[in-house]
């Protein structure tokens, strides 16, 4: 039975460049594109709980975490095409040029100056930028902190981010589903690892 492609590839991606990932997918193996199309999108993408443009930029900050190069464009320009803005973008690299290698900082800047020219948008993200301006703290850092420190699997990193979480949206139930919105992307062991911290957490700030 030939494989259909998920509507949320094209939501995210674009026409174009969902094509070019479906394609590359059953190219691949038929049977690992079905697996992905009915698991990855039309389950986990598909779950209620976090908008499209959250569970966008939760994929992105895990990715740009474990250094998957490959697979950091499409996803960057999903959360674009879901909302996501340049300067949301400039902003989470700004956070994690404080955590992350410089060198994978450089990679993804240059990422995000591959798409931007190919949006015919010039925008310079000079290493002197990034290294001298501040990121501003709002929810999309909170998400992106969570994401980063869960996918990595350090546990008290992760129990801290979602302590200050908590404090800051009082919002258990997305912290649990940003961990598994994880799962098509980091694994299983992560998102129990994370459930773990957040049962810290919770205890920590009194809950249950």
């Amino acid at each position: 039975m030939r494989t259909t492609k998920s509507p949320l590839l094209d939501e995210l991606y674009g026409v174009e460049l969902s094509n070019q990932v479906f394609h590359n997918l059953e190219s691949l193996d038929s049977d690992l594109n079905k697996e992905v199309q009915e698991i990855a999108y039309e389950h986990y993408w598909a779950r209620e709980g976090l908008s499209i443009r959250e569970k966008s930029l939760i994929t992105v900050s895990s990715l740009i975490s474990l250094g998957r190069e490959k697979q950091i464009k499409p996803h960057l320009i999903g959360f674009l095409n879901t909302g996501g803005t340049v300067d949301d973008i400039l902003n989470i690299i700004i956070f994690f040029n404080t955590r992350l290698d410089k060198k994978l900082i450089r990679i993804v800047t240059n990422i995000v100056e591959d798409i931007l020219k190919e949006r015919s948008m010039d925008v310079l993200l000079t290493a002197d930028l990034i290294d001298n301006s501040k990121f501003i703290q709002n929810k999309d850092i909170c998400l992106a902190d969570i994401a980063s420190c869960a996918a990595l699997g350090v546990h008290e990193k992760t129990k801290t981010s979602i302590v200050d979480y908590l404090d800051k949206y009082n919002d258990n139930v997305e912290v649990k589903n940003l961990l598994i919105h994880l799962i098509p992307y980091c694994g299983f062991p992560v998102a129990i690892n994370g459930f773990t911290a957040l049962k810290d957490a919770l205890a920590t700030n009194g809950c249950k």
